[in-house]
């Protein structure tokens, strides 16, 4: 069957990450022309230019029609000017096209000034004669965007790379064990890349109920939803109706243009047979829809028995700390053409006027006593305290738990006002943490936000026995309303147990940029 159509516009893209950006040339201000692309696409070859707004942009691709002068049928030379009408728009706002036409056999040109347009990456809408281009392809705007470090705060981007964890109980988050589950440690392991909206996900629920949830992730207006449903239909219902309720699930996600992702079932011990025919029906469903379909079974699964692998499974049916480190990964790897390569999401902590934390940095320790000036001890256990400098020339506030009682800094009272957050704002915490733990301690570590006089934990960045080294967090959250201020703790227990914290933040999201 073929189909024959007067225009069919299509766009030329860039290989890297999935075809996410769009391939073009730039003419900037100079009069220079090289490939526009930011650090993202650049792989350190500095031979792209990222557009700036005002800037001459020629896109690339094909499909715009007839001509209307005929193009030769022999020797190609010149250009000529389609017949159809061309329209562009970058980020929703129209773009001035200067020219769109054939310039080569096969190949076709519209060349477009960018809008104003904040730094940012940007959807690239084309239409002719009214029928549309293809969908998901951006360019990016601006010197300040997906730069090589941390400090980045794209809105645009960010909108993109949101995500929520549909499921059952091994879809749940516990905020404040972050690194006990799969979908945080996603969030962990991909350094703020992939950002939770929301985990909507319920212990026990088969995969219809899972279905009956799926309101709840249209109402959070994610980009993408992860999908695993099928755990407690084993030995309950066929595997075709599984995959029938995954096909609502499927169909009401894109019908709100959210993309879904659908998961293999991890192993459930002593049920091997039901999971792999469960697993083959959505396998067999993914690939008929043409949909992401992330494997948590081989990773997980004894390829002989068909359990879990020792270590993996902390009852024989959820995945263990070590089992929900190996899901992020498959996740990470699997899904990473869907989201955008920004570096972090992070804001800066030293973005003027955005942070409303006193010394983010924790360079004033004035009176030697190893705690930074703007924290108070609010936990007295034995502890030692110092503020050190990293390799990379960052400043810590180092605390270690000399015995088994909490130790607990915090910043306090942090009020309402025009350079902090009003109630109702969207508030992140972001920063960079380490947590080391001796063999055989018990030892924990956390940094909370506590709204007052609501009395309620906003959420614990990390809470775990285990250690780890330097990583960043990044982390979301509403100021309740009636929130008088806003108190940040940093509580470490466990003999000999250590906590370290750098460039640490707190951001109105609701009425700044950080980062810009």
């Amino acid at each position: 069957a073929v189909t024959v159509a007067a225009v069919a516009p299509g766009l030329f893209v860039l290989p890297p990450y999935g075809g996410r950006y769009v391939a073009a040339d730039v003419q900037t201000g100079t009069g220079a022309i090289t490939p526009a692309g930011s650090q993202a696409v650049n792989a350190g070859a500095n031979l792209f230019t990222t557009a700036r707004a005002g800037d001459y942009l020629m896109l690339y691709g094909t499909g715009w029609g007839a001509t209307g002068n005929p193009v030769p049928t022999t020797l190609f030379y010149g250009a000529y000017p389609a017949r159809g009408t061309t329209t562009v728009t970058i980020g929703g706002k129209p773009a001035a096209v200067q020219f769109a036409g054939r310039v080569a056999p096969g190949l076709d040109q519209i060349n477009i000034t960018i809008p104003t347009l904040p730094d940012g990456d940007y959807a690239v809408n084309i239409a002719v004669n009214g029928v549309p281009g293809p969908q998901n392809v951006f360019v990016s705007v601006g010197q300040n965007v997906n730069a090589d470090g941390p400090g980045v705060y794209n809105r645009i981007a960010k909108s993109a790379n949101t995500a929520v964890f549909l499921g059952d109980s091994i879809s749940v988050s516990n905020p404040n064990y972050p690194r006990d589950d799969y979908p945080a440690q996603t969030v962990l392991l991909s350094g703020g890349r992939i950002l939770t909206i929301g985990n909507v996900a319920v212990h026990g629920d088969t995969s219809a109920q899972v279905a009956s949830l799926v309101p709840a992730v249209i109402a959070l207006h994610p980009a993408v939803c992860f999908v695993l449903a099928g755990t407690n239909d084993l030995g309950v219902v066929t595997p075709d109706v599984t995959t029938a309720n995954i096909d609502e699930i499927v169909q009401q996600l894109a019908a709100n243009h959210i993309q879904p992702v659908l998961s293999l079932l991890p192993p459930r011990n002593g049920m091997s047979a039901g999971v792999r025919a469960e697993n083959q029906a959505i396998s067999a469903y993914a690939a008929s829809h043409n949909l992401p379909l992330i494997d948590f079974y081989t990773p997980l699964a004894d390829p002989a028995t068909g359990n879990y692998k020792t270590g993996f499974t902390s009852d024989g049916t959820h995945p263990s700390p070590a089992g929900a480190t190996a899901m992020a990964q498959a996740a990470i790897a699997t899904t990473q053409s869907l989201f955008m390569p920004v570096p972090s999401f992070l804001p800066s902590p030293a973005a003027p006027g955005t942070n409303f934390l006193s010394d983010p940095f924790f360079l004033m320790d004035g009176d030697g006593d190893g705690i930074a000036d703007a924290f108070t001890v609010t936990e007295h256990g034995a502890a030692s305290f110092s503020v050190i400098t990293g390799d990379d020339g960052a400043r810590w506030q180092s605390i270690t738990s000399l015995k088994a009682d909490a130790v607990q800094i915090a910043e306090l009272y942090i009020m309402p006002g025009a350079n902090t957050f009003q109630p109702g704002d969207r508030v992140a915490l972001v920063g960079r943490a380490k947590l080391m733990i001796p063999d055989g301690s018990n030892g924990e570590g956390s940094i909370t936000v506590n709204a007052v006089p609501v009395a309620q934990p906003l959420l614990g960045v990390f809470d775990k026995v285990a250690g780890f080294g330097d990583e960043p967090f990044y982390t979301e959250f509403t100021a309740p309303a009636g929130t008088s201020f806003l108190n940040l703790f940093i509580t470490v227990s466990g003999a000999n147990a250590n906590l370290q914290v750098s460039e640490i933040g707190l951001f109105d999201l609701t009425r700044e940029q950080p980062g810009q």
